[in-house]
């Protein structure tokens, strides 16, 4: 008889599976899918949960699927919580390493940044092997997110006796065990992932939408489709594809992958809902160096962007005329919804002006029948003072 508890744990916005299965001789297996949390206010949370998630003091294997922040945070947590025994990596490039650190800003010192360094040289001497896998084994596309790590020369040189296997096909590492293996191209497993995110997942923050559909978008087009994202027209078939898979219009998907281009900051703003997807989208054609004096005066004065100062930017920028003197001018202008607005019930404004005055001459009425009623109260406050 084999039993299992499985428990998705709630860390905020991120991901902690946990499971034990017991076999009918009572040897457990432990196993971790993911460990991160978003936000660092949830941080507290995630190693709370980690410290609960198991009885023992060993996890038999801990899978990553990915690298983003939300997905690995937790590690290093759980390294001094728990001996490890077995770690699955998926294969990236130095390149998009380094990428993924530039995008989180981990500096030299940071819990982090080593494991964005070499996710590899990271976990040595910390667990007793390490896999790294790669999604596909026969294409040498220099485009592919999954590669062979035999691009690699430092992996393709290593041995049993660093504590690591390259390539090893999840089949050998799970002797004994059901289970079902996929033979997709890298593309095809893109698109696999990000189709399962979006349709499995009620709710997801705009900057999850935002890279879930911008791998769609490249995946399928490295496939041979032409998904263009811009407003060039093209065949129905073209232009509706992708809207057709996520069921979102297509200029939606543009302005999703727009975002993409914004730096964390402005990002995580819009994952709290302090910017809106519509001036989100018009900052991430300004650069680096515009979107950080953005950020930085937010910071400074918790004023946020709305769309028409977000488009004056925008045009600004492209005619070289944004600066830090001229991002604070605009974004300290008052905004419409920080108006404050009176509102008067028709029918009791209404009664006390004659019938004789218009509809569209109301508010002049009004107007002047409050110049009128302030100079009476003028000469009432002028008779009490003598």
């Amino acid at each position: 008889m084999i039993s299992a508890k499985c428990q998705f744990n709630g860390v905020g916005q991120g991901l902690f599976y946990s499971a034990s299965i017991c076999d009918s001789h009572g040897r457990v297996f432990n196993f971790v899918y993911d460990c991160g949390t978003f936000y660092d206010k949830d941080k507290k949370l995630l190693n709370k949960k980690i410290c609960n998630c198991f009885s023992g003091d060993t996890i038999d294997a801990l899978f990553i699927s990915h690298f983003h922040k939300d997905h690995i945070s937790g590690i290093p947590e759980l390294i001094k919580r728990y001996k490890i025994k077995y770690v699955f990596l998926p294969f990236f490039t130095k390149e998009e390493i380094i990428l993924l650190r530039k995008k989180y800003g981990w500096e030299a010192g940071d819990e982090l940044y080593d494991f964005y360094t070499d996710p590899v040289e990271y976990f040595e001497g910390r667990v007793e092997r390490i896999y790294v896998i790669s999604g596909n084994n026969n294409d040498n596309s220099n485009d592919n997110y999954f590669r062979s790590s035999e691009h690699d020369e430092r992996f393709a040189n290593s041995d049993e006796e660093n504590g690591f296997h390259i390539r090893t096909r999840v089949e050998d590492i799970t002797t004994n065990k059901q289970g079902i293996v996929c033979d997709y191209d890298d593309n095809t497993a893109a698109i696999v992932m990000a189709e399962s995110n979006i349709h499995q997942r009620e709710n997801m923050l705009p900057s999850e939408k935002a890279f879930a559909y911008k791998i769609l978008y490249d995946a399928m087009k490295h496939q041979g489709k032409r998904i263009d994202t811009t407003c060039a027209p093209l065949g129905h078939k073209s232009r509706d594809d992708l809207s057709e898979k996520v069921g979102e219009s297509r200029e939606q998907i543009r302005r999703y992958i727009c975002l993409t281009n914004l730096v964390p900051e402005l990002l995580e703003y819009m994952d709290e809902g302090k910017i809106a997807l519509r001036p989100g989208v018009e900052l991430s054609y300004l650069d680096e160096d515009c979107q950080r004096d953005i950020v930085d005066f937010i910071d400074e004065n918790e004023s946020f962007s709305s769309h028409a100062q977000a488009i004056r930017m925008r045009r600004l920028f492209e005619n070289c005329k944004l600066d830090t003197k001229m991002i604070s001018k605009i974004l300290l202008e008052e905004k419409p919804n920080q108006r404050e607005k009176l509102v008067f019930r028709g029918n009791k404004v209404r009664n006390l002006i004659p019938k004789s005055v218009p509809i569209e001459k109301t508010e002049e009425y009004v107007c002047k029948a409050l110049e009128h009623y302030a100079k009476y109260l003028q000469k009432q406050r002028n008779r009490g003072a003598r």
